[in-house]
């Protein structure tokens, strides 16, 4: 697997991104597949009255199709901790 991972700074995952020495630095984590009612959430709770748009809508297979034994242990690999942290599997 020499070569993909290297520049490993383009796999930062969401972990390293929102979590400092394992505490988590904010105070809702939104998910892209509750957008809806995520956005609902956080638009309660700063006191905002607002509608979430939709634009370049795609029409497309649920993810874990895309992956095939090597792509999906490949993204297991980069993304270990937001996979475990935030509950998501293939």
């Amino acid at each position: 697997m020499k070569g993909w991972y290297e520049n490993k700074h383009q796999f930062v995952g969401c972990y390293d991104r929102i979590y400092h020495q394992n505490k988590l630095l904010v105070d809702f984590v939104g998910k892209v597949e509750n957008i809806e009612l995520d956005f609902k959430h956080v638009c309660n709770n700063i006191g905002v009255i607002a509608e979430l748009g939709w634009r370049n809508k795609s029409n497309h297979d649920q993810y874990r199709t895309y992956y095939n034994k090597k792509t999906r242990s490949l993204v297991e690999i980069a993304f270990q901790k937001d996979i475990d942290v935030f509950e998501y599997s293939f």
